[in-house]
């Protein structure tokens, strides 16, 4: 099914959103408390019901720091990652191994 041009427009809003949050850096945990925008819960639910096309999709990645809400995975079912998405995946979890290891060292 084609999406609309309602569904593409939103997919643009919330994609160019994305970026401008910097989820890298502003979707983290402190202690037992999960920080982030506080708007992206809204985004990752409309993506997540409408089966929207983010681009890049390299942003979705990030909120699997904080809550998995299956979101990242039903994107991946519809759509699959792009190369830079995987990439960060690769190396974000690359970093948790390194720092899995160095605290059982």
């Amino acid at each position: 099914m084609c999406p609309t041009r309602i569904e593409i427009w939103l997919a643009a809003e919330i994609s160019k959103q994305l970026g401008i949050l910097d989820l890298e850096k502003n979707v983290y945990w402190k202690e037992s408390t999960l920080w982030e925008p506080q708007i992206l819960p809204f985004f990752y639910a409309s993506d997540d019901r409408y089966a929207l096309r983010i681009q890049p999709d390299e942003p979705l990645v990030f909120v699997l720091t904080g809550w998995d809400t299956n979101v990242v995975g039903n994107y991946h079912k519809r759509f699959g990652l792009r190369e830079r998405a995987k990439s960060t995946l690769e190396r974000l979890l690359r970093t948790l191994r390194l720092l899995k290891h160095s605290k059982e060292s």
